[in-house]
C-alpha cells in the first residue's frame, strides 16, 4: 500500500493533463468513428441519388408519364378531340349532301333505295351477279335512259353545244367551245350502256362523275359571269375535262435553270419525276391518250388492273397515286391510322385545260377554292404544248402526243413557248403543222381553237393562253358514328397501360 502512495500522489498532482490526455483520446477515437459512419452515410446517400436522377432521366424520355392523373387527362383530351372530330367530319359531309343531289326524274323509288347505298365501296361488291345487285334492273335502265337524255343539257351550263347530238341550230349562240373529242370520249366511256344495262356500281360511279362534271362546268361559268358574246368570255374554250383515272398523276414539273445545268440533270426528267413529284403511277393504270379516244389527250377509257371492279385506281391516296380499290373498300372498317383519310372522304383527281384570258387565272383559281364542292387545286399549268399531259406508258414514262421517253424542257417547264410551233395555243402547232397552221395559232394561242377550229378574229384575244388545272375533289362518306362512339367510351386504363391508338373513325 506504502508503495502506491507516490503513484497516486503523482496522480492527484498531475490529474489535470491525465484526465485531459484521455478526453483527449475519447474525442479522437469517437472522431474517426463518426467519421467513417458518414462517410459510409455520404455514399449510401450518393449513391441512392444517383439512381433517382437515373430514373428521372428515363422518365423525361417518356411521351407519357404512366400514371393513373396522366391517363384521366388523356382520356379527357381524346374524347373532346373524337368530338370535335365527328362534328367537322359531319359538318363535311351534310354540306355536301347539299349538292350531291339525286335528280327528281328519277322518281322517289330510285332515290330512296341509292340513299341507303352509302359509302358505296362498303355496301356494293364489285362481285355481285344480275340477281344480287342491290339497284334492280328497272331502275338501272331508268337511269341509263336518264343520263341519255340529260349529257346535252350539261354544255348548256356553260353556254357550249353538246355536238354528238348533232349540229348546233344557226340561231344558237355559242359562248364556249368545247372539243367535241372530249365531249364523245366522256358520253362513250363514262354514260354509255347502249345495248346493255349498267351495273349498281356503274350507276353510282356515272352519278359521280356527272356531279363533278357539273361542278367543273359551273366554276368555268362563275368565272365568265352574265356575257352575253363569246368575246367577253374569260374563259373560250374547254379542250378537255377528265376524271378519275384519265387525269392521274402530275404533268410536268418546274426547275430551274441552275438545276437542268447540272450534270446528269439531262433535258427531260424521264422516270426521274417518279421520285421527285411522288407519283407512283401504276403500269397498269392504262393512261395513254392514243386509247383515249380524244384527239386532244382527253377522254379515255382509263384501263383498269381490275375489269371487275370500276372502283380501282379510279381515286387517289395522299401521294396522289392511284388508290387500289381493295384498300378503299376495306378504310371505312379498317382500325389502321392510315386508313383514315379514305374511311373519311375518297379523292377524286381531275383535270380540265382551257383557253383563257390570262387576267383571269386567279379568279378561276378563286372559283375552284370557293365553289360548294371544293376542288383543291394541286397544279396550274400555262401555255402548256397541246399533248403534254403527262402519261404512264407500258414502255416508260413519257410526255406529250408521240409519249417518248422523256418530257423536254418545255414541258418541265410547264410549257413556255416550246411544243412544236407558235406561242402554245390548243389547236395548232403540233408536229407536222404547216407553217401558215403555226403562224395561225398567234400569240400565246390567242388564234387557236379547239379541235382545229380557229376563233374568229373578233372573238380572240392577245390575253388568252392555255391553262391546265389537276387538283383533287372529295367525296365524304358518312359518319361512322359507331366508331365516334366506341371512342367516346374509353375503359379505365391502369397505370401501364397506353391510350388507345386513333382509327379511321
Amino acid at each position: 500500500m506504502d508503495q502506491l502512495k507516490p503513484i497516486l500522489a503523482g496522480i492527484k498532482t498531475h490529474r489535470f493533463w491525465i484526465v485531459s490526455g484521455i478526453v483527449l483520446a475519447a474525442c479522437i477515437g469517437t472522431w474517426y468513428m463518426e467519421t467513417n459512419r458518414l462517410r459510409e452515410e455520404t455514399k449510401k446517400q450518393v449513391s441512392a441519388l444517383d439512381q433517382q436522377r437515373s430514373q428521372m432521366t428515363l422518365l423525361q424520355g417518356q411521351n407519357l408519364h404512366p400514371n393513373p392523373a396522366i391517363h384521366k387527362g388523356m382520356d379527357q383530351l381524346l374524347v373532346k378531340q373524337y368530338q370535335e372530330l365527328g362534328k367537322a367530319w359531319n359538318e363535311q359531309y351534310q354540306r355536301q349532301e347539299d349538292v350531291l343531289v339525286w335528280p327528281t326524274l328519277l322518281e322517289d323509288d330510285f332515290i330512296n333505295d341509292v340513299k341507303q347505298l352509302k359509302p358505296i365501296e362498303s355496301k356494293v361488291s364489285a362481285t355481285y351477279d344480275e340477281l344480287q345487285e342491290p339497284l334492280s334492273k328497272d331502275l338501272r335502265d331508268r337511269y341509263k335512259y336518264y343520263i341519255r337524255d340529260y349529257l346535252p343539257k350539261l354544255a348548256d351550263i356553260v353556254g357550249a353545244h353538246w355536238t354528238p347530238e348533232g349540229k348546233a341550230p344557226e340561231d344558237k349562240v355559242i359562248l364556249v367551245d368545247w372539243n367535241p373529242s372530249n365531249q364523245t370520249a366522256l358520253q362513250d366511256t363514262r354514260f354509255s350502256w347502249s345495248n346493255t344495262t349498267p351495273t349498281t356500281l356503274e350507276v353510282l360511279y356515272a352519278q359521280e362523275d356527272m356531279w363533278v362534271l357539273t361542278a367543273l362546268l359551273e366554276i368555268i361559268r362563275n368565272v365568265n359571269g352574265n356575257i352575253k358574246g363569246k368575246y367577253q368570255a374569260a374563259i373560250k374554250e374547254i379542250d378537255f375535262l377528265e376524271i378519275g383515272p384519265d387525269a392521274m398523276g402530275l404533268a410536268g414539273e418546274v426547275q430551274s435553270l441552275e438545276a437542268q445545268a447540272r450534270p446528269g440533270s439531262g433535258s427531260g426528267m424521264g422516270m426521274g419525276m417518279e421520285s421527285s413529284m411522288g407519283m407512283g403511277m401504276s403500269m397498269d393504270s392504262g393512261m395513254d391518250p392514243a386509247s383515249s379516244g380524244s384527239g386532244s389527250g382527253g377522254g379515255g377509257n382509263g384501263k383498269q388492273a381490275d375489269a371487275n371492279d370500276p372502283a380501282q385506281n379510279r381515286y387517289v391516296d395522299k401521294d396522289f397515286k392511284p388508290l387500289p380499290a381493295k384498300r378503299l373498300r376495306e378504310a371505312y372498317d379498317s382500325e389502321k391510322p392510315e386508313d383514315a383519310i379514305y374511311a373519311v372522304a375518297k379523292r377524286i383527281p381531275v383535270r380540265m385545260r382551257l383557253t383563257m384570258d390570262q387576267r383571269k387565272v386567279s379568279r378561276l383559281l378563286a372559283e375552284c377554292a370557293n365553289y360548294k364542292m371544293q376542288l383543291e387545286v394541286r397544279q396550274v399549268r400555262i401555255n402548256c404544248p397541246s399533248g403534254s399531259t403527262f402519261r404512264m406508258r407500258a414502255g416508260g414514262g413519257g410526255g406529250g402526243s408521240e409519249g417518248g421517253g422523256e418530257m423536254s424542257n418545255e414541258m418541265m417547264m410547264d410549257g413556255g413557248f416550246g411544243g412544236g410551233g407558235g406561242f402554245g395555243g390548243s389547236g395548232f402547232g403540233e408536229e407536222g403543222a404547216s407553217p401558215e397552221m403555226e403562224m395561225g395559232a398567234g400569240y400565246s394561242g390567242g388564234m387557236g381553237g379547239t379541235g382545229n377550229q380557229p376563233l374568229k378574229l373578233e372573238d380572240s384575244s392577245p390575253w388568252d393562253v392555255t391553262v391546265e388545272i389537276y387538283g383533287i375533289i372529295l367525296f365524304y362518306n358518312p359518319v361512322a358514328i359507331s366508331k365516334i362512339e366506341a371512342k367516346l367510351n374509353l375503359p379505365e386504363q391502369g397505370a401501364g397501360d397506353q391510350p388507345a391508338t386513333v382509327g379511321a373513325g
